[in-house]
């Protein structure tokens, strides 16, 4: 098991999954390694497969809290909003610490648009783990929601700063760059989002008019040529490759991107 926990903080995901099962063969209630396979799976998208393995682990440990905190999440995530919040709280009555049943309540009352409930249990959460990165987007995405754009934009910060990899407070912060005209801090959350995946078309994209809104036409229009060799078939790429164009002086080049585009954006 322990050999499995190493493996996988190094990124070794199919090593610790056999691992994890050699160590539930030779003992079958070793409940950590069964939950980890769960975690695993659902990581890599295969929900059917984690459902399984935490339904098994409830068989066995009804009054297991983490167990029933991940299936309430992962039927947040196919829409069964009751059932998620019913789990959630049957997980918090058998361990009033499970961050994981907060976060799922959290994010289900947001997408119900009962903001006081979902600010609340976000509050609640953030007294186990101020740290924690879901919570403070989240609270950021209550902000916005509301209309208060300064507290969501110190949410979103936060989260990235307990959190540099944290994916969707880049995005928030980029679209709210963009929105103020601030083409230089959207080029530095983008290069965030780049970091996790350079071949992101849309990320690169986007940089590319990041670029353009700071005068930097060549610049925009090598990006440009990273995102043809993506996906040519942007309909967004002919949009900015005509901007360029045109206010480089050729306008019929420039009109007929532009023609592109609206053929094939319908």
């Amino acid at each position: 098991f322990n050999l499995g926990v190493l493996a996988e903080r190094q990124g070794k995901t199919k090593d610790a999954v056999s691992l994890y099962k050699e160590a539930l063969a030779r003992k079958p209630t070793l409940r950590q390694a069964a939950e980890n396979l769960a975690v695993i799976a659902q990581n890599n998208g295969d929900e059917q497969a984690a459902v399984k393995i935490y339904t098994d682990i409830l068989t066995n440990y009804p009054d297991d809290a983490g167990s029933r905190a991940r299936l309430a999440e992962i039927s947040r995530r196919k829409g069964e909003l009751e059932k998620a919040i019913e789990l959630s709280r049957e997980a918090l009555f058998r361990d009033p610490k499970t961050l994981q049943a907060y976060k799922t309540m959290m994010q289900v009352y947001y997408e119900q648009k009962q903001f006081s409930l979902a600010r609340l249990i976000a509050l609640r959460a953030s007294k186990l783990d101020d740290a924690d990165p879901e919570i403070a987007y989240t609270l950021g995405l209550i902000n916005l929601a509301e209309k208060d754009p300064v507290k969501a934009r110190a949410q979103f910060k936060k989260a990235v700063e307990s959190r540099p990899d944290f994916l969707p407070a880049h995005y928030q912060l980029c679209r709210m760059a963009f929105d103020q005209e601030d083409y230089q801090g959207a080029e530095e959350h983008l290069r965030r989002i780049l970091q996790s995946n350079g071949k992101n078309a849309d990320a690169l994209l986007n940089l590319g008019v990041a670029y353009k809104g700071m005068g930097q036409l060549d610049k925009a229009m090598a990006t440009y040529d990273e995102v043809q060799k993506l996906n040519g078939e942007m309909p967004e790429l002919y949009l900015n490759r005509g901007i360029i164009i045109g206010l480089k002086g050729d306008p019929e080049k420039a009109i007929t991107l532009f023609k592109t585009y609206l053929a094939r954006k319908g």
